[in-house]
C-alpha cells in the first residue's frame, strides 16, 4: 500500500513493504492525496539497510557521506533509518527498516503480542508502539528540521472556531490536552490538534490529525469523556485501565485515539486564522496569573521547547554537522522554526497563563474562557 498525500504543502510518498504503513497511513488519512510528484519519500521495509561503505562514523550508531546519514535507532526503538538528498534539490529518500518483532504469524505469537498489550501503559502491541514512533520519532522531526517549506511544528493544542483559531502552548504537563478537550467538549470549539499543531507563516493553524493521547487525569473528572474513551473497548482494556491507573496513578496510564472518537466527525475543524496564543507555564502558586505578551517572545520560548521535545534528533543532527556534510546547521533550523513562529503569532493576542501547580482540568479551561476567550 502507498499513497501521496499533500502535507506542508510537499508531496509526501509514504510506501514499502512493512505493515506498519497500513496503520501510518490510516492516522494520516485526513490529509487529502495528490498527483504531484514526491517530493520526500518514506520507505519503510522489512529488509535492512546498512551505512555506505567509506562512510563516516559518527559514534553512537550515526554514519554520515557527502549525500546521506545512517541512523541506528534499533535499540531504543525499533529501526534503522537512512536519509538521503538529491545533491541538485531539496529531494529526500528516508528508508526505515523495520524489525518483524511484535509480528505475530501464529496462535503463539498473538498470545504473546496480548500479553504486551496489556503490560504496555498505552495499551498497543508492539506493532501499534511502531507506527506511533515512526509518525513521532522520524516523520515529524524531519518534516520540522529538514525541510524548507512555511509552515513547521509547535508544541500545542489547537482548536478553532468561526474560522478564529486557539493555540493552547506549553511544555509537556502543562494542561494543553486538557484544556483543549474541555474547550470542544463543552464550549462549541471544533478540535484542530492535541500536543502537536502545525502552523504557519501565513498566520493559519491547520488540521493536524496525529491521535489525541488521553491520560486517566485528562478524564478523571469527566465521566462523560470516560465514556467516549471507553465506549467500544474491551473488558480486559477497561480493566487494564483501572489496574495501572490504581498502581501507578493518574499519570501511569493512557490510550491513543483518533479525535472522532471523543469529539464526533462534526467536531473536527480544518484551518483557522490564528487569533490568540495562549502559552501554560505551571507555577507554586494559589492563584492564576496572566500576561500580555508579543509574537517574539512566544516564538523564543517555543522554539526552545519544540527543539526540547525532539531532543534526540538535534543530537543526530549536531552529529551530521559536525562531519561537514549536513545541508542544515542546527543554528538555520532554530532561526527557522523562531522565524515562522514570529510570522504566525504576529497579529494574534498573545498570552502567558501562570497555572497554579493543582488546578484541575475544568478549572483551568473556565479560566481561559472567562479571561481570554471572551470575545470568541
Amino acid at each position: 500500500m502507498a499513497r501521496v498525500i499533500n502535507f506542508n504543502n510537499i508531496p509526501v510518498l509514504i510506501t514499502g513493504d512493512h505493515p506498519v504503513i497500513d496503520l501510518i497511513l490510516k492516522e494520516l488519512s485526513p490529509f487529502p492525496s495528490t498527483n504531484k510528484s514526491a517530493e520526500i519519500k518514506f520507505n519503510i521495509t522489512l529488509s535492512e539497510i546498512h551505512p555506505e561503505r567509506g562512510s563516516l562514523n559518527l559514534g553512537s550508531g550515526i554514519y554520515a557521506t557527502k549525500d546521506s546519514l545512517y541512523i541506528d535507532l534499533s535499540k531504543d526503538f525499533y529501526y534503522y533509518i537512512k536519509i538521503s538528498k538529491d545533491q541538485n534539490s531539496w529531494r529526500w529518500n528516508i528508508d526505515i527498516s523495520c524489525t518483524t518483532t511484535g509480528i505475530p504469524n501464529n496462535p503463539f505469537g498473538r498470545f504473546f503480542e496480548f500479553l504486551h498489550k496489556i503490560k504496555d501503559w498505552t495499551y498497543l502491541t508492539e506493532i501499534e508502539k511502531m507506527a506511533y514512533h515512526i509518525i513521532n520519532g522520524v516523520f515529524e522531526p524531519f518534516i520540522l528540521f529538514l525541510t524548507r517549506g512555511e509552515r513547521t511544528f509547535l508544541h500545542a493544542s489547537s482548536i478553532v472556531k468561526d474560522n478564529d483559531a486557539v493555540l493552547i502552548s506549553g511544555r509537556g504537563g502543562t494542561g494543553k490536552t486538557s484544556t483543549c478537550v474541555e474547550l470542544v467538549c463543552e464550549s462549541g470549539w471544533k478540535f484542530l490538534s492535541d500536543d502537536i499543531s502545525l502552523i504557519g507563516v501565513d498566520g493559519i493553524a491547520y488540521l493536524y490529525p496525529r491521535y489525541i493521547m488521553m491520560y486517566a487525569y485528562n478524564v478523571e473528572e469527566n465521566k462523560k469523556l470516560f465514556y467516549k474513551l471507553m465506549e467500544k473497548r474491551s473488558f480486559i482494556d477497561r480493566l487494564q485501565w483501572e489496574f495501572k491507573k490504581r498502581r501507578n496513578g493518574l499519570k501511569g496510564v493512557r490510550r491513543r485515539v483518533p479525535a472522532e472518537v471523543i469529539f464526533g466527525r462534526d467536531k473536527i475543524g480544518n484551518r483557522g486564522r490564528i487569533s490568540k496564543v495562549i502559552h501554560l507555564i505551571r507555577c507554586n502558586s494559589n492563584s492564576f496569573i496572566l500576561r500580555e505578551t508579543n509574537a517574539r517572545a512566544l516564538a523564543v520560548m517555543n522554539t526552545g521547547i519544540i527543539m526540547e521535545e525532539y531532543y534526540y534528533y538535534l543530537k543526530y543532527m549536531t552529529a551530521w554537522q559536525s562531519s561537514g556534510y549536513s545541508p542544515v546547521t542546527i543554528g538555520e533550523i532554530i532561526k527557522r522554526n523562531q522565524n515562522i513562529f514570529t510570522r504566525a503569532f504576529k497579529n494574534a493576542d498573545c498570552f502567558i497563563v501562570f497555572v497554579p501547580q493543582k488546578t484541575t482540568p475544568k478549572i483551568l479551561a473556565n479560566f481561559i474562557k472567562d479571561n481570554i476567550l471572551t470575545d470568541l
